[in-house]
């Protein structure tokens, strides 16, 4: 795996400019929202600033505060990927994809501490003992987590329906061919 080409493919998949006013996030490209943009310059990030986006910008934010921030470079190659996007996407989260990896870890009985949204030591091994016993189900199983946590998004927020066929589409291109 090659983490600059996944992070390439999660900007193509985040698409261009957008400022839909029933997408909470706001102004976004590349995934980016304008709230992001503002703390990644340190200043007051305006619509144009959103707009005029560069892709390596977008590329060095989400490598900094979405790759390794978190901690998915500890985790095994194989739900780095996923681990990403899903912590990109909006309404998601890093915090809320952390724990809906421990929470599948610890059910398929593979502790890892506590349900936290932190990825420490026993995170990391447990996803790593995980992913070589369970290997792909490991993944479809977190694809099936994501999916139930979109619809319930939508169970709360009945405004956010447009765009659930595309996050549960978006979380099933994961699954292994």
């Amino acid at each position: 795996m090659n983490i600059e080409t996944e992070i390439y493919k999660l900007i193509d998949r985040q698409g261009g400019f957008v400022n839909d006013p029933q997408n909470q996030g706001g102004a976004r490209k590349y995934g980016i929202s304008q709230h992001t943009l503002q703390f990644w310059l340190a200043r007051e990030a305006t619509i144009d600033d959103v707009r005029n986006l560069q892709k390596r910008t977008a590329y060095e934010i989400y490598y900094s505060w979405y790759y390794i921030k978190p901690g998915y470079n500890e985790l095994p190659t194989l739900i780095q990927p996923f681990m990403l996007d899903t912590g990109a996407q909006s309404g998601m989260g890093q915090s809320r994809a952390i724990k809906l990896l421990q929470d599948a870890l610890t059910c398929h009985g593979y502790p890892c501490g506590k349900v936290d949204g932190k990825i420490g030591e026993k995170t990391v091994a447990a996803s790593q003992l995980a992913a070589s016993n369970m290997g792909n189900s490991l993944l479809k199983t977190l694809i099936n987590r994501r999916v139930i946590v979109c619809e319930n998004i939508v169970k709360r927020d009945e405004t956010q329906r447009v765009f659930l066929a595309g996050w549960i589409a978006r979380a099933e291109s994961f699954l292994p061919a």
